[in-house]
């Protein structure tokens, strides 16, 4: 019994070191080292320095106009033009026109008017003779030099410039320039903007064209001369009210000589 229970005891230490050198792992074998995690390190470029911001010039205000309401038609005005047939006869004086005479009233009944002579920058006014008069202060004639603004008077009808004692041929007499300087036809021709041809008439058996300028309520009626296109009447008027009425008389063109309205620049 004893013999059997020792060996029992053996086999037991036997089958244990056999299990003992399963489990151990032979020698030749070597065990691979433990996987380390490596960080990987990105590197960044060099930051770039930092620009201080700049300013933004401001840009001037956009003013838009505002578009025209649909359906409404923009109105854009166009200047008048003279016709053909209108703008030929006002080119008439200073084509056929050297000198001019007319009798012309500062009156506006017309009466008592003076006689005018106009040649170049010179007028002469022939006044109107009236009775009585002053024989030591008179004077008949006007000498206006529109270039300069100067006016002469002289006494030229030796009939009433002159008797025993007195001689006022000789003298020069300062008169006023604008007392005596009026508006010439051909200045109220040059006046003329825009009017439109009405039709022919005649004007002291004269044949005239009629035209008509219209500036508001007020309306200028000029007859010109059909040959030399020179106003012989204007007449204006504000409705039913006639404001002032021209008429240049006995109108001759082209028969003065410079010593007719020079005298002036002779003495």
């Amino acid at each position: 019994m004893k013999k059997l229970f020792i060996l029992g005891i053996i086999l037991v230490l036997v089958v244990a070191c056999g299990k003992k050198e399963e489990l151990s792992m032979p020698a030749s074998v070597e065990q691979s080292p433990p996987l380390v995690q490596e960080s990987v390190v990105v590197e960044s470029p060099p930051a770039e320095p930092v620009q201080p911001p700049q300013p933004v010039p401001e840009e001037p205000p956009v003013v838009e106009t505002p578009p025209a309401p649909v359906n409404q038609a923009v109105l854009v005005e166009k200047p008048e033009e003279l016709s053909p047939e209108l703008r030929e006869l006002l080119q008439k004086a200073d084509q056929k026109v050297k000198s001019y005479k007319y009798l012309f009233s500062l009156t506006l009944d017309n009466k008592e008017p003076h006689s005018y002579f106009v040649k170049g920058q010179y007028i002469k006014v022939k006044l109107y003779e009236l009775d009585p008069y002053n024989i030591d202060n008179y004077y008949d004639t006007v000498y206006l030099d529109t270039k300069n603004k100067k006016a002469y008077a002289y006494c030229e009808n030796t009939k009433r410039c002159m008797s025993r004692d007195v001689d006022n041929t000789k003298k020069v007499y300062n008169v006023s320039y604008d007392e005596y300087r009026v508006e010439t036809p051909y200045e109220y021709l040059k006046d003329i903007t825009f009017a439109e041809i009405v039709g022919p008439e005649v004007v002291e058996n004269r044949d005239t064209v009629k035209i008509k300028e219209v500036k508001g309520d007020v309306v200028t009626d000029i007859w010109l001369d059909s040959a030399y296109g020179m106003p012989r009447r204007i007449r204006v008027t504000q409705g039913e009210k006639v404001l002032k009425t021209l008429s240049f008389q006995d109108m001759t063109f082209n028969t003065l000589k410079d010593e007719d309205v020079w005298r002036v620049l002779k003495q």
